[in-house]
């Protein structure tokens, strides 16, 4: 109802906006606010030489292929991708002092996993949020870019490298922002924030938002950046350090309703189903960011390191934590761990002229240690049955399912007419496995776009 409610808004004001010019003046402009409309409508075309998680946006390449007697080749299209926006502007403030809000909205709400999901896209609120400027400070109350890691490269994909070096993700929150100009063209910032804990804890296998364990710590996520603003070549370069640290409680049932118990044989050809203890486990990152702009080109750069990221799309997207086997004396023991990680990406992008610009890239994200966090099928623990020191046997593998993912992309676009763009997209993915090995895939993507 929300969602049909919003596009009902979102569309009235299209069509009252541009059915007239009386119209226009009166949704557009009163005597407290502006008002502007925008947004994009985008086909994405994609052809998948292997199996993927998410075929129209791809998060990695699936490893079993037997399922599709090895040849996972996909063809489709969508236009999940596109956006509208409402900006709001307030009028008649006292000088120096400016209000707005912003309100954009995608079609990414659900995941294509029906035929209906691929042509009757679910809406998604991306931005809401209201920002209050003055000189020197900025106040931002909602949803909208999390403060860490905020640079994206420059790729037609709507899930921009996530997974494979791209930290990023839009939270609620309350964010403070103080810029000074240091010199003439320069600004140094620093921004703070707390956002709401969103874990990337998944009881049910589809990458949702459960809202129960991981985000129930009772305190918020703390982000901060600092950063440095110039003038170069008559464009805005910058670089900047950021951070981010909260909490996640991880609480277990007996029955292990989760799914998150390891199946240990016994000896005495038994077997028992371990169930880690409640947990709090952190979650911290550190990164690096910087954008430099030159004549017809502009060069981004980002490296992180942390731990438990799956909340900003981290860690193999769904993988911050894991339960594995542990010894404890003589006792086996399921246990959590965070899992660290480092990673990054560079994007390039090259406009030698109005009518074409070409974006080339490479990201990678990379388990530190992956050995710590899996706990392989038939290794052998000390178990201490009633005083009785036996062997016992992991029935299963157990914890993280891949440690490293690397992807490197290059688009063209040509600009044929005012806000009309026509590109070709190609990606290569490589995901690897701590069974299986490599799995490898390329995406071509064909995407028509029009900004308005």
């Amino acid at each position: 109802m929300k969602r049909s409610l919003l596009l009902a808004v979102l569309g009235t004001v299209a069509v009252l906006a541009l059915g007239s010019g009386t119209a226009r003046a009166d949704v557009l402009s009163n005597d407290y606010v502006d008002i502007k409309l925008g947004g994009y409508l985008k086909l994405d075309t994609y052809f998948n030489t292997n199996s993927q998680l998410n075929i129209d946006a791809p998060l990695w390449v699936n490893a079993n292929q037997d399922m599709y007697e090895k040849d996972g080749r996909t063809f489709g299209a969508n236009v999940r991708g596109s956006r509208l926006w409402l900006d709001v502007f307030a009028k008649n403030l006292p000088e120096e002092i400016k209000l707005k809000a912003r309100l954009e909205i995608d079609f990414y709400g659900d995941y294509a996993t029906s035929a209906t999901g691929s042509r009757l896209p679910q809406p998604a609120l991306r931005h809401y949020f209201v920002q209050l400027d003055s000189k020197y400070a900025s106040l931002v109350a909602g949803q909208t870019w999390v403060i860490a890691a905020p640079n994206h490269p420059g790729m037609y994909h709507t899930l921009v490298l996530a997974g494979m070096g791209n930290l990023w993700q839009r939270m609620p929150q309350l964010t403070a922002k103080v810029h000074y100009d240091a010199f003439a063209g320069g600004t140094v910032n620093l921004d703070a924030g707390i956002m709401r804990p969103i874990s990337g804890r998944d009881a049910a296998g589809v990458l949702i938002d459960n809202g129960s364990v991981g985000e129930i710590t009772g305190m918020p996520m703390i982000q901060a950046r600092l950063g440095l603003d110039w003038t170069m070549f008559e464009k805005k370069s910058s670089v900047g350090f950021s951070g981010s640290y909260h909490q996640e409680k991880y609480l277990y049932s007996k029955a292990d309703s989760l799914g998150t118990g390891i199946a240990v044989g016994l000896d005495n050809g038994t077997s028992v189903t371990l169930t880690p203890a409640d947990a709090t486990l952190t979650s911290w990152l550190a990164a690096l960011d910087a954008r430099l702009a030159m004549p017809y080109t502009e060069l981004t750069l980002e490296a992180y390191y942390g731990a438990n990221l799956d909340s900003f799309w981290g860690t193999m997207i769904k993988y911050g934590q894991v339960s594995v086997l542990a010894k404890d004396g003589t006792t086996i023991k399921a246990t959590n761990k965070n899992v660290e990680e480092t990673g990054g990406f560079v994007s390039l992008k090259i406009d030698p002229v109005d009518l074409v610009t070409i974006n080339l890239g490479f990201g990678m994200a990379k388990v530190i240690d992956p050995g710590r966090y899996r706990t392989s099928k038939d290794k052998e623990f000390l178990y201490n049955d009633g005083g009785t020191s036996r062997i016992a046997k992991a029935k299963k593998d157990a914890g993280l399912p891949m440690d490293m993912q690397m992807s490197a992309f290059g688009n063209i676009g040509f600009n044929v007419l005012k806000g009309l763009m026509i590109g070709v997209e190609e990606q290569w993915i490589r995901t690897h496995y701590l069974a299986t090995g490599n799995a490898d895939g390329l995406i071509t993507n064909l995407c028509v776009k029009y900004t308005f």
